[in-house]
C-alpha cells in the first residue's frame, strides 16, 4: 500500500461508535437473488438467540433470549391476533395485541424471557438452548413461518442468511434490528467478535471518582467500574492499570488497563471472555508490530493471543488508540490445549527456568488438574542442571513439547524479539498440560520487534541454551528457523502492516493522549515494512 494513501486516510478522522455487530456494508437483496416469492411468508422468523449471555441487552440492561421478525411483504402487515410458540403442538403461547403493524422491511425484536410484566415486547416463555423450534402463526392459527435449532453455544444465533432467505445457519454474527450479512461465517466462538480484523473495536470503560482516585494511589489493585462494547454493558467489573517500566502510565495519562469480568461478583464472561487486556502501545509507534508478531506465532502453531485495535473511551472521553490482546487465562488455554486445567506461569525480567529462579515466576493460572505448587517446574529446572547431551533428549521429551518450544524460539529470533525468552529471558509464559505432562512455551510482550537481528545461535534463556548444545536439537532448531522464514514470507506481512496501519491511523490522529506524532508512526511503519520484507531472505541466507 502506498504510504501517501495512509496519510490521506488520516485526514479529519471521525471516531465511530457503532455497535460491533452492525454491518453497514450489507447490500439490499437484488430482485433475482432468491427474495421470497409471492407464495412465501409475509413475515419471517429471521433470527433468534436461545442462550444470550452477553450479546445484547434489552431496555432494562438484561441479557434475555430474543427473536427478530422481519416483514418481507410489500405492504404493512397487521399482526393483531398472530401468535408465537416454542411448542407448536400446543398452539400459540403468546398473541400480538390488536393493531400491531409491521411495515415493509421492518424488524421487530421480542424478548423471550418469561417476564411479560416487563413490557409489551417481553413474552411469557423462554427458548431452550439445547434445541427446539419457534412457530409463527396467523390469527386463524395457520402456520406462517418457523425456525428450528439444535443445541447452540452461548451468544450464537440461528438465523437466515441473508435476510428472509431459506438459507439458515448458526453464527456469532448476531444482528438484532440490523440486516443479516450474506455470509454467516464458520466460527461459533462468540469471542471472535472482540477481535475484528477489518475494523476498530469501540470499548467504553466507566469508573466513579472513587475508583479513579484509588487507581491513582494503587494502580495494580482492581477497582469497581463498567465495560461497554456494542449494545452490552457489564457492571460491576474490576479495572486496574497494567504495565511495567517503559509502558506504565498514570490514570491521567495514557494508562493501559486490565478488565476482569468477575472481580466483584459480576457477570463471569463477556462474549466468552473472562478478561480484557488493553495495551496502550506507547512502546509501539508502528501500531502494528504486536499484531504481526502474534499472527506469525499462531501460524507457527505456537499458542499466541488474538489481537484487535481499540478506540478506548474512559467515562465518555476518548483516550486514544489501544490494542486488545487476548488475555492469557483458562479461556485462552482452552482454545489451544485439550486440557486447560494446568498450571500457567509467567516469566519477566531475568526470571528463568533454573534452580535459583523457577520459583519466582508468577503463577497466573493454578490448574485444578495440576499440582498447586511449583513441583512441575522444579522437575524441568533439575534437568537443566544436568550436562546437555543426546542421552538426555528422551528426558527432555518427557517434560517439554520440544518442537513447540523450538518453534517459539524460531519465532522470537526471526522477528528480533530481543526482550523475549530466547535473548534475555523476559516476556514469556510456560504452560504445563496435565494430559500430556508436557510444558509449552508461549510468547508475550511483542511490541519492540521487527527492528533488530540477533545471533541465531546465542540464546540467554536456559532452556534454549541447553537445547542448542545438543546436535540433534540444534538441527531441529535450524528446521524451525527455515519454517519460520517460509511462513513469514507466505503471510505477506508488509502488506498486512500497511493495511492495519491505515485502519488505525485516524484513531491515532483523533487522540490528545498519544505520545508520538503521525509522522513518527509512519517512520516506524516504514522500518517495520522494510524489516518484514527483508528478514525471510536474510534468515534463509544464514541457514
Amino acid at each position: 500500500m502506498n504510504l501517501a494513501l495512509l496519510l490521506a486516510c488520516a485526514a479529519d478522522p471521525v471516531v465511530p461508535q457503532a455497535p460491533l455487530w452492525t454491518d453497514p456494508g450489507v447490500a439490499a437483496l437484488p430482485e433475482d437473488s432468491g427474495s421470497p416469492s409471492p407464495a412465501a411468508p409475509l413475515v419471517r422468523v429471521n433470527e433468534l438467540m436461545p442462550d444470550n449471555e452477553s450479546s445484547v441487552e434489552d431496555e432494562r440492561g438484561v441479557e434475555s433470549d430474543w427473536v427478530e421478525l422481519l416483514s418481507v411483504a410489500e405492504q404493512a402487515v397487521d399482526l393483531g391476533g398472530w401468535g408465537l410458540s416454542d411448542r407448536p403442538e400446543d398452539g400459540a403461547l403468546w398473541t400480538f395485541p390488536e393493531g400491531t403493524l409491521l411495515q415493509p422491511g421492518e424488524r421487530l425484536v421480542l424478548w423471550l424471557d418469561g417476564e411479560p410484566e416487563a413490557g409489551p415486547n417481553h413474552l411469557p416463555f423462554r427458548l431452550d438452548a439445547d434445541g427446539g423450534e419457534l412457530l409463527l402463526s396467523d390469527a386463524e392459527g395457520e402456520e406462517v413461518d418457523r425456525l428450528s435449532w439444535t443445541a447452540l453455544p452461548a451468544d450464537v444465533v440461528r438465523a437466515r442468511f441473508p435476510d428472509g432467505s431459506e438459507h439458515v445457519a448458526d453464527s456469532i454474527l448476531a444482528t438484532p434490528s440490523n440486516p443479516n450479512p450474506w455470509d454467516p461465517g464458520s466460527s461459533l466462538d462468540p469471542s471472535e467478535r472482540l477481535f475484528p480484523q477489518d475494523e476498530v473495536l469501540v470499548v467504553h470503560l466507566g469508573m466513579p471518582a472513587s475508583s479513579l482516585e484509588a487507581l491513582g494511589s494503587d494502580p495494580y489493585t482492581y477497582v469497581e467500574g463498567s465495560v461497554s462494547i456494542g449494545a452490552v454493558t457489564l457492571a460491576p467489573v474490576g479495572i486496574r492499570i497494567k504495565g511495567q517500566w517503559g509502558s506504565l502510565r498514570d490514570i491521567d495519562d495514557k494508562a493501559a488497563f486490565k478488565v476482569s469480568m468477575d472481580a466483584f461478583g459480576g457477570s463471569a464472561e463477556l462474549l466468552g471472555m473472562e478478561n480484557l487486556t488493553l495495551n496502550n502501545m506507547v512502546q509501539d509507534p508502528s501500531l502494528v508490530n504486536e499484531r504481526l508478531a502474534y499472527r506469525l506465532f499462531r501460524e507457527l502453531g505456537v499458542a499466541a493471543p488474538r489481537t484487535a485495535h481499540v478506540a478506548l473511551y474512559l467515562n465518555n472521553e476518548y483516550r486514544g488508540l489501544y490494542l486488545h490482546i487476548e488475555s492469557a487465562d483458562d479461556v485462552f488455554l482452552a482454545r489451544w490445549f485439550d486440557n486447560p486445567q494446568g498450571n500457567l506461569y509467567e516469566g519477566a525480567y531475568g526470571q528463568d527456568l533454573t534452580m535459583d529462579s523457577y520459583s519466582t515466576l508468577d503463577h497466573d493460572e493454578r490448574g485444578a488438574d495440576d499440582p498447586d505448587d511449583y513441583s512441575d517446574l522444579l522437575a524441568l529446572a533439575m534437568l537443566l542442571e544436568q550436562e546437555p547431551g543426546e542421552e538426555r533428549v528422551a528426558e527432555l521429551a518427557a517434560l517439554v513439547d520440544i518442537d513447540q518450544a523450538l518453534a517459539m524460539f524460531a519465532g522470537e529470533v526471526i522477528i528480533g524479539h530481543w526482550d523475549g525468552y530466547f535473548y534475555y529471558p523476559n516476556n514469556y509464559r510456560i504452560y504445563h498440560d496435565p494430559d500430556t505432562g508436557l510444558f509449552s512455551m508461549l510468547p508475550w510482550g511483542l511490541d519492540q520487534t521487527f527492528g533488530w537481528e540477533g545471533d541465531i545461535d546465542d540464546p540467554s534463556g536456559a532452556l534454549a541454551e541447553w537445547m542448542l548444545e545438543i546436535p540433534s536439537l540444534r538441527a531441529r532448531y535450524r528446521l524451525a528457523l527455515w519454517n519460520a522464514a517460509e511462513r513469514m514470507e507466505a503471510l505477506a506481512l508488509p502488506d498486512e502492516a500497511a493495511t492495519l496501519h491505515a485502519l488505525a491511523l485516524p484513531y491515532l490522529r483523533a487522540s490528545s493522549y498519544e505520545e508520538y506524532s503521525v509522522e513518527t508512526s509512519l517512520d516506524y511503519l516504514r522500518s517495520t515494512i522494510g524489516y518484514a520484507s527483508a528478514r525471510p531472505a536474510s534468515m534463509l541466507d544464514q541457514l
